[in-house]
Order: structure tokens, then sequence, then C-alpha cells
């Protein structure tokens, strides 16, 4: 009786450390390239985002919100983290996520991803070389990134995270810290959440 009391409490407590692990467990995707980060990686606060570059409600909060929490907040209270979230009724959705990634890894994706945003309506190929440029990036690498199996390997593995690990059936879809906020909401919703984590 006693041994069975024992191995009821273990696995009670077996339990209880998978309930709390699955509940801070990673919210994006391991992948073969840092997802771009603002902000410090040690910061109380994190706030996910899973953006599609021709989505008007995530350039809505790409541009606005993200932007109005980087004016209230100190990098090292809330940092930001964006994945790919595509969707193929958008034409260029994907490429466009390609592209992103490529401008990554020259270290120059949220400029890349603001002009994106202001464009989201004329995001094909030669558009997308063409803001690229603009910025001043190596065209050379960037269009070796740009045809390369392994960017659309790193997009992939963003799509199917957000979809097999988080359910993310819509976009705009923010995490804060662990908690879930889909679609376009008001700047109090995302203040009044940041508070709270930042107070906990």
């Amino acid at each position: 009786m006693a041994k069975r009391i024992i191995f009821i409490a273990v696995l009670f407590i077996l339990l209880i450390s998978v309930t709390a692990y699955s509940a801070n467990s990673k919210l994006y995707p391991k992948a073969f390239m840092p997802e771009p980060l603002l902000g410090s990686k040690n910061a109380k606060v994190e706030v996910i985002t899973y953006f599609g570059f021709q989505d008007p409600y995530s350039g809505i909060l790409f541009n606005d919100t993200l932007k109005q929490i980087r004016q209230d907040y100190s990098p090292n209270e809330v940092s930001i983290r964006f994945v790919n979230r595509p969707f193929e009724f958008h034409n260029n959705s994907n490429i466009s996520a390609y592209a992103g990634e490529c401008a990554n890894r020259q270290g120059s994706f949220w400029e890349y991803a603001d002009v994106l945003f202001a464009h989201r309506l004329e995001l094909d190929a030669n558009y997308l070389r063409i803001y690229a440029e603009d910025l001043g990036l190596n065209m050379k690498r960037f269009d070796h990134c740009f045809e390369s199996n392994l960017v659309i390997k790193e997009v992939q593995s963003d799509l199917d995270f957000a979809v097999d690990n988080l359910e993310i059936y819509a976009t705009p879809t923010i995490f804060i810290n662990d908690i879930k906020l889909v679609g376009a909401r008001p700047y109090s919703v995302f203040k009044a959440t940041i508070d709270a984590e930042l107070a906990s």
C-alpha cells in the first residue's frame, strides 16, 4: 500500500512537471536560422508574432501595435519575435516569407519587413529584389538565398510548427508569453496583457 502511494505521488509530480513544461514550452520552431528578434533574449515578456506579409491585419499590427509596444517598453522589458505564417490564397505569401528570411540573414529583417508591409500588394519576385537592392543588401547573397532549398525548408518549418503545434489558422496571431491573442485587437488589450505579465 505504501509503495502504491509513493508511486502515485511520483506520477503526480511527473505529470505536474510535464504540464508546467508544456505551458511554458517554446512557441516558435527550432529553425535553421534564429527567428528575427527585437529586444533582449532575457526580457520578462516576449511577444511572439505569427504574421503573413500580404495579410492586411498583420500589417496593421506590425506598423501600429508593435511600434507602440517598442515606444512604451524598454527592450529589456519586452522583446518581439517574428515567425512566418503564410497562406496559399495570398499569391506571393510564400516568396515574400523567403525574401524576409534572406534579409534576416543579412541583419536587415525589420527594415525589409517595414517595406514589405508597406507594399503588400506588390510582392512578386521582381519587387522583392528591388526592395532588397534599395536597402543596400548584398544581391548576390540575397539571390543565392532566395533560390535555395534551405529557405523553403525554413518557411515550411515555421508553417508546420504554427499549424501542428499551435493550431494557428488565422493571422495575425500573437503570443504574449503563453497568452494567445488572435486577430486585430485594440492596443489597450495588448498593453493590459503585457502590464499584467510584467507585474506577475
